[in-house]
């Protein structure tokens, strides 16, 4: 799935002859993903494997929520300012 500046713009979701058919996720594409969670809500392990860890979310933050997946089991944050 290489760009080729050939290609047109129906041709840059087809695959294979299937319109719609090319995924446009790859690994590197889930660095935002990590930035969330570690800048907006704040997750930072402070030992080994995330056995202790931190959560400072951002002020600015009204409402969300993450999911992080650790040896250890699931740390989940949901942020609701209008719950304490």
């Amino acid at each position: 799935e290489a760009f080729n500046e050939n290609e047109s713009p129906d041709d840059v979701l087809g695959f294979y002859g299937r319109p719609f058919a090319r995924s446009l996720c790859h690994a590197w594409g889930a660095g935002p993903s990590s930035c969330l969670t570690e800048i907006c809500f704040g997750l930072r392990p402070l030992s080994e494997g995330w056995t202790v860890w931190r959560c400072d979310p951002l002020t600015s933050i009204s409402s969300g929520s993450t999911t992080l997946e650790t040896d250890h089991g699931k740390i989940i944050v949901e942020l609701d300012t209008k719950e304490i």
